[in-house]
């Protein structure tokens, strides 16, 4: 973790990005992308879905962070993040909360440093997609609320713990899976255009 004048940044590495309908999982011990699964619904992804390396969250696996972005990233993307907040929701297997974080540098978030001076319709777009978008797959998940930047932090801080870092021995892969990742949304981009 780095420190700045607005807080704490916290690097996040890309699972699966926004607009996709795509589950990728991360192999974090040979840091290998995999598809899991696409969506049963017509439903994607309104945030960047990562995690934090060096982490430990109450179900075992590394911290999730959903990261509001308005330009596309790739699975294996680094992001510096500064935290507003946490999503807490339940799935079939227990508590899942999630937190949630703006990219460090990014413009139009420069003002943003909590909950309150979000838009109202972010969160409510990322609870209902976190409330539904199992449903199809015979699977529950339950949005119980938000917290802000300070339940955010502690969150943080309570999952620090002997995590491996992530990507030990699969680094080379990432980065040319990250080079092809990038060629397909530059091609996409100018397909836009």
């Amino acid at each position: 973790m780095e420190r700045d004048g607005a807080g704490i940044m916290v690097e996040a590495v890309v699972e699966i990005p926004k607009g996709s309908r795509n589950k990728y999982e991360v192999d974090h011990a040979s840091g290998i992308i995999r598809l899991d699964r696409v969506f049963f619904a017509s439903i994607h992804y309104p945030i960047d879905y990562s995690f934090i390396p060096g982490t430990r969250a109450p179900d075992g696996d590394l911290l999730d962070v959903l990261i509001l972005v308005e330009e596309l990233t790739f699975p294996g993307c680094h992001v510096m993040i500064q935290l507003l907040g946490v999503l807490h929701m339940r799935d079939e297997n227990g508590p899942d909360d999630k937190l949630l974080g703006i990219p460090v540098g990014e413009p139009r978030f420069d003002r943003l440093d909590d909950l309150e001076v979000l838009r109202q319709h972010w969160l409510v777009e990322i609870e209902h997609f976190s409330a539904t978008y199992k449903q199809l797959e015979g699977k529950m998940s339950v949005v119980t609320g938000w917290s802000g930047r300070k339940a955010a932090l502690v969150m943080l801080r309570q999952s620090q713990g002997p995590a491996p870092p992530p990507f030990a021995q699969g680094s080379r892969h990432v980065a040319l899976l990250a080079i092809a990742m990038r060629r397909q949304l530059s091609s996409m981009t100018r397909a836009k255009a």
